[in-house]
């Protein structure tokens, strides 16, 4: 049998990221700030980062590619990353965050029963992700298994591999009820051997408000 090819990167971020260390994790922050951590840690994908080279200062991305930790950029960047977010990605996806969140958001640790019981994204039908995990691939228009699907990502990634990802998955609430926004090719790796915890942005109370 021939080993599985790494997986094509949709989701995948360049070895390196996960030696940026996050100091945000006892505090609550603005969604301002949840989609600017999002689009500096696409800066370095394989798939994204040279979309996001012409859409973001020369500052920022020296930062990203240097693997400087967020706390390197200045708040008044943060406009700019959100900019490139809603570029590179596409503003309905990206519209979820303020959708199902409340305005904050703070770290939580999520148990392989929280990650395996919470909802998945409209396009999956907000099925559960335990259930999303068994049903099937899904395919182009063409029938070809969709390459961007993180079910199908995962299968092709080695056992062991680290997608380097370093900012948390994000998740939102919906009918009271957790829901996985962004993440989740490093949800599905992480529960092949759920070592500690998941760490994901959930919303909280706003405490501007």
């Amino acid at each position: 049998m021939t080993e599985p090819r790494p997986p094509r990167p949709d989701y995948r971020h360049d070895r390196g990221a996960s030696d940026r260390k996050d100091t945000a994790s006892n505090r609550v922050i603005s969604v301002a700030e949840i989609k600017a951590r999002w689009a500096y840690s696409e800066i370095i994908s394989s798939r994204l980062g040279l979309t996001y080279r012409n859409h973001v200062s020369a500052d920022i991305f020296k930062l990203a590619v240097r693997r400087k930790p967020f706390d390197a950029v200045p708040q008044a960047l943060w406009p700019g990353l959100i900019s490139a977010l809603l570029t590179v990605r596409p503003p309905q996806f990206v519209s979820l965050v303020d959708q199902y969140g409340t305005g904050a958001f703070a770290r939580a640790e999520w148990s392989p029963s929280t990650l395996l019981s919470c909802q998945t994204l409209p396009q999956y039908q907000m099925v559960p992700f335990f259930s999303f995990l068994a049903h099937p691939v899904a395919r182009d228009s063409k029938g070809n298994l969709a390459g961007g699907d993180p079910r199908y990502e995962a299968n092709r990634t080695r056992p062991g591999c680290d997608v380097g990802q370093a900012e948390l998955a994000i998740a939102g609430m919906a009918n009271g009820r957790p829901i996985l926004l962004d993440g989740y090719l490093r949800a599905i790796l992480w529960l092949r051997q759920p070592v500690a915890s998941f760490p994901v942005w959930v919303p909280v109370p706003d405490p501007s408000r």
